[in-house]
């Protein structure tokens, strides 16, 4: 016997009988069953059966079709409609009800059983389905990039993730090209974007990644750090370009500032360096040509002593920014390495 659990839902108890039995001779387990539309939702509900074979004509006033309509506006169990008869009318009517099959009564158990295991792996594979597309909901919703799909023209196919956030358009608008994606980037990296573009079609299986700027829906400028991948296609498809994007305004800030820190702390450090040399040098000259006394000298060596201990200093103080993260490094890098 198979865990498998059949509910029957027949108003001719000689032949719900006959059904049960059937089903028990092919391995199957019967849940349980009704007579009325009723009947069978509350039962139905409260045993969670894998499968309901539902006749279509029961008495009462919930025939088949309208007892498995308000089944499954709270239930995704499969339904096989049993039926002694089946007119376009109704069918179409059944239809909508999406159905997992219809069995004309009586019942043969060869095609009881092929209906049953049919639609049993029917159902597992809706369920694995509706399990993916939610795992991909899932990561779409919390992926802070965007994932794209170009076709080979670089005409989009689709966009999800933070377009939004990222771009201010929603993924409605720039799937229908309102705007082009070329027309949100920059006008000062728009040149090499577009030659960048014409390389990418042009390699078969290529992959690359760029960094340029795009306008926002509301003005602001943010740098994006694109991954992008040619798939050639197959003889059954057309090549498409597809690839992640992330906003990378950050970090782009962050190297900006530490940039400029480091540009700061190189000049505090090379200008004494250079006063230094050329004290140095003077007082070489001077020594040479007799011209300065030994207290002289004395005197000239140790300013260029406080000298070199201010630029000992600067450079102690630049790595002590580096390794604390102190506040001598601008906010900005701070937040970037901090990871706020």
């Amino acid at each position: 016997m198979t865990d498998f659990r059949i509910f029957i839902v027949e108003d001719e108890a000689i032949v719900a009988d006959d059904i049960a039995e059937t089903l028990r001779s092919l391995g199957y387990r019967v849940a349980g069953t009704a007579i009325s539309g009723e009947t069978a939702i509350e039962k139905i509900l409260e045993t969670r059966p894998d499968l309901v074979l539902m006749d279509i004509h029961l008495a009462g006033k919930m025939d088949g079709i309208h007892t498995a309509g308000e089944l499954h506006k709270t239930s995704d169990i499969p339904v096989i409609y049993l039926t002694a008869y089946a007119d376009k009318d109704l069918l179409e009517r059944a239809k909508l009800t999406e159905p997992y099959g219809y069995l004309i009564k009586p019942c043969d158990e060869r095609e009881l059983h092929t209906a049953i295991e049919l639609s049993l792996y029917r159902n597992e594979m809706h369920k694995k389905l509706v399990e993916s597309e939610a795992r991909y909901r899932g990561f779409v919703q919390t992926f802070l990039g965007i994932a794209f799909r170009l076709r080979n023209d670089f005409s989009p196919v689709f966009f999800h993730g933070a377009v939004e956030q990222i771009t201010g358009y929603s993924e409605t608008e720039l799937k229908a090209g309102t705007p082009l994606w070329n027309e949100i980037v920059h006008p000062d990296d728009l040149s090499a974007f577009t030659r960048q573009n014409e390389n990418i079609r042009s390699i078969p299986a290529g992959s690359s990644e760029r960094e340029y700027r795009i306008i926002k829906k509301d003005g602001q400028t943010r740098w994006v750090h694109e991954l992008i991948q040619h798939n050639p296609g197959t003889t059954e498809g057309a090549s498409y370009i597809q690839g992640t994007l992330y906003d990378v305004t950050g970090r782009k800030w962050a190297e900006e500032a530490l940039l400029a820190y480091i540009t700061e702390m190189a000049l505090r450090i090379k200008q004494p360096v250079e006063i230094i040399r050329d004290n140095l040098q003077e007082l070489v000259q001077l020594i040479d040509k007799g011209k300065l006394t030994s207290e002289e000298i004395s005197v000239v060596l140790k300013g260029q002593v406080r000298n070199a201990t201010q630029v000992a200093a600067n450079v102690q103080e630049f790595q002590k920014a580096i390794a604390e993260k102190n506040t001598e490094i601008p906010k900005a890098f701070r937040k970037f390495l901090e990871g706020d």
